[in-house]
């Protein structure tokens, strides 16, 4: 569709004339085409035109032929402004083709880090201009001077970044020179965007600290003592500054300055402990230290030996990590390992923050890092094309899970790599790389992360090990993490409610059961920690403790099995003594799932209801939730409802439903054919990229995989499922997961999935021990008419519990026994199910006498209940439900057995129908037709009626006419197919269409 408008537009008619030419003809063809077509519109006619077919193949190849000579002018156009490497050919094809300089709006996100619009704005003179930059949070970094909109996309582009570089250093210099001039520091906060702030503040610490060292020399022994007392003041400002109304970008900032600042606190506090007092040891040496160099008028960040000029990105808002030892340990490797033009290769288990420390840093740094997720579909190629994109922009690569390549492609990569380091050690600023001469920005850097011993994970060739410097990051300081994060949201107890947090969190490891689904790991911790802050801002008066313990149990409780409930309960009771706190009410939400369930005629169960409330609290801190549980919990339900009620709030919600397992990962993801280049795309990631479109309206967007989770799918969207919110294609396209949008899984267990997977997911787990089956019973039974609800509930208490109790625990009058066999497992859920679908097809006519009805419920009890059970156990159940039934038993053959009573002449009730126009019990084997011989029949469509063919064929029957499916079950050579088909052959033509 976006050629016409490509070879149309100026730019590429001049670049290239032959291939617009051939564009013309082809179109001018197609339009001849479609000419005729609207003459005589008949599909058949229009087909069967002469050489129409050729003629269509003729223009697809011609097509396909003009679409890679644009592939080949592509190059230029990235090689002049990098960061369309960070776009896929289709998006900047997209771009080329428009003559609306808005067209980069949405893939601003994409080449920037955390920035999702250009302002433009037409000056008097009638010239568009842009005239600044807005963050993800609506942060504005207004240009210093506004670059004009004028000649190709890219060379304008090129200026909007150097102007956000410039424009970003000059509100740096300036915050730093006005540093607490004339007001107090949060004042001074309040001025500057963000990160000017951050990078300002440490360039001060810095200096302050540097002083302290000064005034140390010269013999002032309380310097360090009293520069310590001067930050806990600074601190304090700063939390109770947070507590008071503020807007929600002024409190993000804070928030993100009091993380930082509790750092340096911490690392002055322990060169108070520790006597430091030379700015030579190796403890100031170590740290991050951010220099104004009046030499060079810039910005340098020093770590030991590694010196950094800083990058200017503008980032908007998007936060940073608590900084624990851990963190430090990695930034130093990074730092040295860069310093000798090496990558960084953290490695560790998941969720113990490698690709975010990795993020981090290049945030520190003011560098645009760009993350991209690795899976068994990339080739050298499509890594070479991000190596060259990363080299020539200046940007850090993060590969996350670099191992899941494919070891083949992993030996192309070194060399790759070799030849970038050979590079930047020989200071090129110009380089060959794959056939092609590329420009070098020494800012670069390569790094991997890993999870080692995972499913699907390769071992390292020698000559990729040898370019990284490892670090290993297997356990983070979570006591100290949760306190900062406490505190930084305004929790003045937060060194207290740290302790219980993650005491609470270690007994939860030890003394819960093993399920696959359970994570107490970092992101867990974060979750709730987001969650406790919004609780704190949303009930100022309350209690922290009150909050916390709230936050703890609103967000842990959704993932507990049954069992697992009272345990828990009980040991946030140890900790949190005489706490109790109701559940949050949602007033609009709970009525409203409360009126969807009784819409669609559903029993209203408060377990059932508090099930959606819970993933509704889940996906408000998570955007990838699981709901997990065996069949029969209610999961479609629990989502659909969900749904609804979000709907009839006001807040429109589209499902979008998958099988991820009804097709391969290439069908899913999409395929680079490894010749042509040729890109097929995949179902989700056209599913993906259509719903991740912007939208104005008030809507949410849900993906929701119904099938099984395993490494070998689920793994290519991990990079979507943490904090980077990012889908990574094999053909280089990023599409970034919108806030209206989340992902859903629909799954029975997670014994399949990695625990990278595991940890990035919020999880509901739906417990059939909640449900159970009467539910469906009730809601069933109100469908029937009123004279018979009665009775048939009298009828179910009298013979489901204890059948249900007898096949699947094995109970019999309260004494435990041996369970029955069953051909196929079945829950309670669904033999009750079956139950009422059996009794639907046999009471279709007046069935007013109560002795009636329970000989059509015996019949279905034996045709659902005892269906599946084995030859041996069938007896044991018979004997069961005529002990249960009390009636009398007719043992003569010639009297058929009537309505309250029961045949005896045969073994078991399974050998007798109940038959509803004589209202006896009649044999199945007097119901078996005669066998008359058909010599022209082959021997193998012969079809000897017996019991068993009869009696399947009149369940079959009885199924078909309710419209539900059937399974036979049985072993090889027992008639199954044969039974069917020849059902098939006497069904109506006239009403049913029968595919064999």
């Amino acid at each position: 569709m976006y050629l016409e408008n490509i070879f149309i537009g100026g730019d590429i008619r001049l670049q290239l004339p032959e291939e617009a030419k051939k564009f013309e003809n082809i179109d001018k063809k197609f339009k001849e085409i479609m000419h005729d077509t609207v003459k005589g519109p008949k599909i058949k006619q229009c087909c069967l035109a002469p050489s129409r077919l050729t003629d269509l193949q003729t223009l697809s190849d011609g097509l396909e032929r003009c679409q890679k000579s644009l592939n080949d002018y592509l190059d230029p156009k990235r090689n002049a402004f990098p960061r369309f490497f960070l776009i896929s050919d289709d998006e900047l094809l997209s771009i080329l083709g428009s003559s609306d300089p808005a067209c980069v709006q949405e893939h601003m996100i994409k080449m920037y880090d955390n920035i999702v619009s250009l302002r433009f704005e037409v000056e008097s003179g009638g010239e568009t201009v842009v005239a600044a930059m807005v963050s993800a949070e609506g942060e504005v970094m207004e240009f210093r001077s506004s670059v004009p909109v004028v000649g190709r996309v890219e060379e304008w582009m090129m200026a909007v970044l150097e102007e956000m570089r410039r424009t970003n250093r000059l509100i740096t210099k300036e915050a730093i020179f006005h540093y607490c001039e004339d007001r107090s520091r949060v004042e001074w906060m309040l001025l500057y965007q963000g990160m000017v702030v951050l990078a300002a503040n440490q360039v001060w610490w810095t200096w302050e600290v540097q002083d302290v060292f000064k005034k140390l020399k010269k013999g002032e022994k309380h310097a360090l003592k009293n520069y310590a007392e001067k930050m806990h003041r600074q601190i304090d400002e700063l939390v109770t500054r947070i507590t008071q109304p503020l807007r929600r970008n002024d409190r993000r900032k804070i928030n993100t300055v009091l993380i930082i600042d509790v750092h340096a606190r911490d690392i002055v506090d322990s060169f108070v402990e520790n006597s430091i007092m030379d700015p030579e040891a190796f403890e100031w040496e170590s740290q991050l230290r951010f220099y104004w160099l009046r030499k060079h008028d810039d910005l340098f960040v020093h770590q030991c030996s590694a010196s950094f000029s800083y990058g200017y990105e503008y980032m908007g808002l998007n936060g940073r990590l608590v900084i624990t030892p851990l963190t430090d340990r990695i930034y130093l490797t990074l730092t040295q390992a860069l310093s000798m033009y090496l990558g960084g290769a953290p490695a560790g288990p998941a969720g113990t923050g490698k690709t975010e420390s990795t993020k981090d840093l290049a945030k520190a740094l003011g560098l645009l890092c760009v993350v991209t997720n690795c899976g068994e579909g990339m080739d050298y190629m499509a890594v070479g094309k991000i190596f060259s994109g990363l080299a020539q922009c200046g940007a850090w690569g993060c590969f996350d899970e670099f191992n899941r390549i494919d070891a083949s492609v992993l030996s192309v990569i070194s060399s790759q790599m070799q030849t970038i380091r050979n590079a930047l050690i020989l200071h090129c600023k110009r380089f060959q790389f794959e056939g092609q001469e590329i420009s070098l920005d020494d800012r670069m850097g390569i790094f991997i992360t890993m999870n080692p011993g995972y499913a699907g994970r390769t071992e390292l060739p020698e000559s990729v090990k040898a370019l990284f410097r490892p670090v290993v990051v297997i356990v983070p300081d979570l006591q100290q993490i949760c306190e900062i994060m406490l505190f930084s949201e305004g929790f003045l107890m937060a060194k207290v409610l740290a302790k219980k947090m993650t005491v609470l969190y270690k007994l939860a490891r030890e003394q819960l059961s093993k399920q696959s689904h359970y994570d107490f790991g970092l992101r867990a911790l974060k979750s709730v920690l987001m969650m406790a802050g919004e609780l704190k801002r949303g009930s100022p008066d309350l209690e922290e403790d009150v909050v916390l313990m709230r936050a703890l149990r609103d967000m842990n409780l959704p993932k507990f099995v049954f069992d697992d409930v009272p345990l828990f309960l009980g040991l946030i009771s140890d900790l949190f003594p005489g706490l109790d706190c109701p559940r949050v009410r949602y007033p609009n939400f709970n009525d409203a799932v409360e009126q969807i369930l009784e819409d669609n005629k559903y029993v209203i169960m408060p377990n059932q209801v508090d099930k959606v409330v819970q993933m509704y609290e889940t996906m408000m801190t998570r955007h990838t939730t699981m709901v997990v549980g065996p069949t029969g919990g209610g999961k479609s339900v629990v989502i659909s409802t969900l749904c609804q009620a979000q709907t009839k709030t006001g807040l429109q919600t589209k499902l979008y439903p998958l099988n991820p397992k009804a097709m391969s990962v290439t069908e899913l993801y999409g395929v680079l054919d490894p010749d042509t280049r040729d890109w097929t795309d995949g179902i989700l990631s056209n599913i993906f990229r259509d719903i991740n479109k912007p939208t104005d309206k008030k809507e949410r967007r849900y993906i929701l995989f119904d099938g099984d989770v395993d490494a070998l799918w689920v793994e290519n969207m991990n990079s979507v499922m943490d904090d980077n919110k990012l889908l990574t294609l094999a053909n280089g396209e990023r599409i970034r997961l919108q806030s209206h949008c989340a992902l859903l899984f629909e799954v029975g267990h997670l014994q399949h999935a990695s625990p990278a997977t595991v940890s990035r997911c919020g999880m509901v787990f739906v417990d059939p021990k909640n449900l159970r089956y009467t539910p469906y019973w009730q809601r069933w039974v109100a469908s029937r008419p009123e004279k018979e609800q009665e009775v048939l509930s009298t009828l179910f208490d009298k013979y489901v519990h204890s059948c249900i109790d007898m096949i699947v625990d094995g109970v019999v009058d309260g004494k435990q026994g041996q369970k029955l066999e069953t051909v196929v497992p079945q829950t309670d859920l669904n033999m009750v199910s079956q139950l009422c679908l059996t009794l639907d097809s046999l009471l279709d006519s007046d069935n007013s006498r109560d002795d009636v009805l329970e000989s059509y419920f015996l019949e279905a009890l034996y045709c659902s209940l005892g269906a599946t059970l084995v030859e041996s156990d069938r007896i044991k159940f018979d004997e069961f439900i005529k002990r249960l039934s009390c009636l009398s038993t007719v043992h003569e053959e010639e009297a058929l057995a009537g309505p309250g009573e029961i045949p005896g002449c045969l073994p078991t009730l399974y050998d007798f129908h109940f038959d509803g126009a004589q209202k006896k019990w009649v044999p199945w084997s007097s119901l078996v037709t005669k066998y008359t011989h058909n010599p022209e029949m082959k021997f193998a469509d012969i079809l000897v009626p017996t019991v068993d063919t009869t009696r399947a064929n009149w369940i079959l029957e009885q199924m078909v006419k309710i419209k539900r499916p059937v399974l036979l079950i049985g072993e090889s050579g027992t008639s199954k197919t044969a039974t069917i088909l020849n059902f098939l052959k006497h069904v109506n033509p006239d009403t049913w269409v029968v595919s064999a």
